[in-house]
């Protein structure tokens, strides 16, 4: 049987992953796979990046707006609903396209990546929380950095829910040995369901590294002008769950909303610094993807497109 194809289209924030994913489909008769986190909430459309309703019209799209803002939703529910929604593509024929920014989510369907699903702690997690009352959560995140630095190298210092669960599993023994963590992105995903999959991984890019920045203050300046407070008020009034909570373009204007000393400049400026942290994070994850086909987002789309049919012969 010949082996299925399935295209991942992956690379930070804001360098052009939607267009480019949105012509690909067209040309190869593709249906596209969401890989964005937050993508996934109802609701978090401007402060997302989302494609829009009209981008989504013609073509196929799926793993967007799968969840309430207020739900808890994570990289193991993610990987089950998305890797059956490939098969039934496989089953029609068509050639599934995963697009995102979330490494992880990424990784979860390119790897053969078996996930540990043990239940939250209740009381370690209360300590830990109490710890990081006390002691700040800089320290305990340089704390998840002694005893598990693979894991705080692709956590935000700031996210306190991933850094939470991190050292939860450590005090639990309930995570693998780091080696063993690491080894997982050494074996590529060869079957889904009963059909062979031979996979393409491109990771797009820009560069220099200005130029990427320039592209995100653009963005979020844009996002801004389409309505992004509005969005996020809305949501706020409606409640938000601590995931989707921490979704950069929502969180910083959370002070705004509650009547704080802040301004909406300021505001904004701070989502442009903190997208742009979050950009080299995203290319820090991708680097660990030794399989991965680097292509620059300023060649022409023309010359990336049949980059893409040569590589996957589709």
């Amino acid at each position: 049987m010949e082996d299925r194809k399935i295209l991942f289209i992956a690379g930070p924030t804001a360098v052009g992953k939607t267009d480019l994913s949105l012509k690909l489909a067209k040309i190869f008769n593709g249906e596209i796979i969401n890989a964005d986190s937050m993508q996934i909430y109802c609701g978090m459309d401007i402060g997302t990046g989302k494609p829009t309703l009209q981008e989504r019209k013609h073509i196929p799209h799926h793993m967007f707006d799968v969840a309430k803002p207020c739900e808890t939703f994570n990289v193991v529910t993610y990987q089950s609903m998305a890797l059956n929604i490939i098969e039934k593509i496989l089953e029609r024929g068509h050639l599934p396209i995963v697009v995102g920014g979330t490494g992880l989510y990424i990784s979860a369907l390119f790897y053969d990546v078996k996930f540990e699903t043990a239940p939250s702690n209740e009381l370690t997690r209360k300590k830990i929380n109490e710890m990081i009352d006390e002691k700040g959560l800089d320290e305990i995140y340089n704390m998840l950095k002694k005893c598990d630095s693979y894991a705080a190298n692709f956590i935000n210092r700031n996210d306190r829910i991933r850094i939470v669960r991190a050292l939860e599993l450590q005090q639990n023994a309930l995570t693998t040995k780091r080696e063993k963590r690491a080894n997982w992105c050494k074996q590529m995903r060869c079957y889904i369901g009963k059909y062979k999959v031979k996979s393409n991984l491109f990771i797009l890019n820009c560069e220099p590294r200005e130029r990427l920045y320039s592209r995100i203050n653009d963005r979020v300046d844009a996002m801004v002008k389409d309505g992004l407070l509005q969005e996020v008020e809305l949501l706020y009034q409606k409640g938000m769950g601590q995931t989707a909570r921490q979704a950069i373009g929502y969180k910083e204007f959370f002070p705004l909303i509650n009547g704080e000393s802040v301004n909406c400049k300021e505001v904004v400026d701070t989502i442009k610094q903190n997208t742009r942290h979050y950009a080299k994070r995203q290319l820090t994850w991708f680097r660990q993807m030794k399989e991965a086909s680097w292509i620059s987002a300023e060649d022409s789309m023309k010359r990336i497109i049949e980059q893409l049919q040569i590589k996957s012969s589709y």
